[in-house]
């Protein structure tokens, strides 16, 4: 776990990726944009840190060992403190698994790793601006973009 520091009430961003060379990169592209990043390499104690860290939004690997990352999504929508949390699910998958994904996941951002160093930190913006889950006007599925 670890928790890097950009500016005093910069938004806080839990990433969840069990390649740690991934996490890396993704930490390093949301503190370059001006996030606290606090990355777990598992979704095992993700809600504690939600809580414990006053988590505003997550990014989450699809396919992890333990659970994959719209599993974890869905438990995350089963309760009541956590469930409007803006959630980001990113992917190396193809376009198409990721939007047959995001029909499955009404409002949670859908975001191809090979685009990601370019469409993340837009996305976490403009989820973040919005104060809960759901798209903002204009989006497109599997293009990087949070689905409608």
């Amino acid at each position: 776990m670890t928790l890097r520091q950009t500016a005093p009430h910069a938004p806080r961003i839990l990433v969840i990726d069990d390649d740690e060379i991934v996490l890396q990169a993704i930490r390093d592209l949301l503190t370059s944009a001006g996030y606290y990043a606090h990355c777990l390499v598992s979704p095992i104690g993700a809600t504690q840190v939600i809580v414990s860290q006053q988590i505003q939004a997550v990014v989450v690997d699809l396919n992890m060992p333990v659970m994959r990352g719209d599993r974890f999504i869905s438990l995350l929508r089963s309760w009541d403190r956590i469930r409007d949390l803006p959630t980001v699910l990113i992917s190396g998958a193809a376009t198409a698994t990721l939007e047959e994904i995001a029909k499955q996941l009404p409002g949670v951002g859908v975001v191809s790793k090979d685009s990601m160093q370019r469409t993340l930190p837009e996305i976490l913006q403009r989820m973040l601006a919005r104060g809960r889950n759901g798209p903002p006007t204009g989006s497109r599925p599997g293009l990087g973009a949070p689905r409608k």
